[in-house]
This record gives C-alpha cells, sequence and structure tokens, in this order.
C-alpha cells in the first residue's frame, strides 16, 4: 500500500495549495462540492464523542477535524491526528498548541500501529492513496467494541460533471475512489452519496 504518488510537493510548493492556503482552498472546496457531507460527517462525529473517546484523525493536516471538536466543546480522552506533512504539521501545532490530550504526529497513514481507538476519521485522504479497501479495513479492525469510523473521500460524479471535473483533480494529485474498491471493502458499511456523487461518506461501527 502507498500513496498514488508523492503529494508532498503539491502541498508544500505550488500556489493555492501551498499548506499556507490550505484552509481557504479547503473552505472553497467545501462550499463547491461537499457542504452536506462534511455537515453530517461533523454531526455523526460530534454525537459519538464521550468522555473517555480516543480520537485517530487520519490525514489530518492542518487540524480541521480537530478544531470541530475542540469547538463542539465536549469532552475526550484523547485525539491523535497523523499527517505525512511537516509543513501542514506545523501549521496544526501553531493553531494549537500546548492541548495536554492532543497529538499531532508525523507518520505514514498506510501502515497503521496496532493500537486500537474509540472513533477514526478521515477526511479528503483516501483518494491519494492505493488499495483504499485494504487501508479501511486495517483501520476498522482498529476499532474499539462500538467504535465508529468516519471516513469522507473523492468518488467518481455523474459524467456530465466528470468530463469537466477530472482534469482539475490532477492539480491535487488524486484519484477517485472507485465503485469496485469501495465493494471490496470487507466490513459492514453505510455509504451516503452527496454532490452527484462527488462526494462519499462512509461509516463503519465496530463490532
Amino acid at each position: 500500500m502507498a500513496y498514488k504518488q508523492d503529494i508532498k510537493d503539491v502541498y508544500s510548493k505550488f500556489g493555492l495549495f501551498n499548506a499556507r492556503w490550505y484552509d481557504q482552498a479547503r473552505a472553497l472546496w467545501t462550499n463547491l462540492a461537499s457542504r452536506k457531507a462534511e455537515a453530517n460527517f461533523t454531526k455523526l462525529l460530534i454525537a459519538n464523542i464521550k468522555p473517555s473517546s480516543e480520537i485517530l484523525d487520519l490525514g489530518c493536516g492542518t487540524g480541521i477535524n480537530l478544531e470541530r471538536i475542540l469547538n463542539s466543546k465536549k469532552r475526550f480522552r484523547s485525539y491523535t491526528g497523523v499527517d505525512f506533512s511537516d509543513d501542514m504539521l506545523k501549521i496544526a501545532r501553531k493553531k494549537f498548541p500546548k492541548i495536554e490530550n492532543v497529538a499531532l504526529i508525523r507518520r505514514d497513514i498506510t501502515k497503521p500501529s496496532a493500537k486500537k481507538y474509540d472513533i477514526i476519521i478521515s477526511t479528503w485522504v483516501m483518494s491519494h492513496l492505493e488499495e483504499q479497501s485494504k487501508i479501511i479495513d486495517s483501520y476498522a479492525r482498529r476499532l474499539n467494541k462500538k467504535g465508529i469510523l468516519l471516513f469522507v473521500f473523492l468518488t467518481k460524479p455523474v459524467w456530465y460533471i466528470d468530463f469537466w471535473f477530472h482534469p482539475i483533480l490532477r492539480l491535487f494529485a488524486c484519484e477517485p475512489v472507485s465503485e469496485d474498491e469501495i465493494q471490496k471493502i470487507r466490513f459492514r458499511k453505510d455509504i451516503n452519496k452527496y454532490s452527484l456523487g462527488i462526494t462519499t461518506l462512509l461509516m463503519i461501527r465496530g463490532k
């Protein structure tokens, strides 16, 4: 399992997608393609946070999901955000300094640790990876009993949108997660699609 290509350059060097501008670019993307999906993602995330919750955020970037959690004012045991990008993590650490139960770590998310979590989340990361179903399954196995996995990712939209949309994706160094790949996921899953198929919200419950 690996990244489709080295996307570090996308987030560290190139204009709009420079890590310094990521939050603004992400806000634009949300308005264009994922407002309802991310609203439902956030609602599910916050509803499942308990004082005992240990949370893992895959591809945490500049800390957008951490900000959602903190803004909810809900107590949690720990939050671990992992990302491969030093530039992204540098911004996240500056935004959220010295929070006792928050760890922001540079790590390859395609190689999960053995630790289990109550909540595992990821937004807009799977389309940068290969063999997404294997990665999703590997993290679903790391859910505690009654835990929840919530992933938001890019999928192929209806054809008349895809015709115009596909060239833009190259700027993000990503490809939509295919329907075949989604069906390979071995765990029981709930799938919801938004924005004419551009955005997918995946939910898996721990057994």
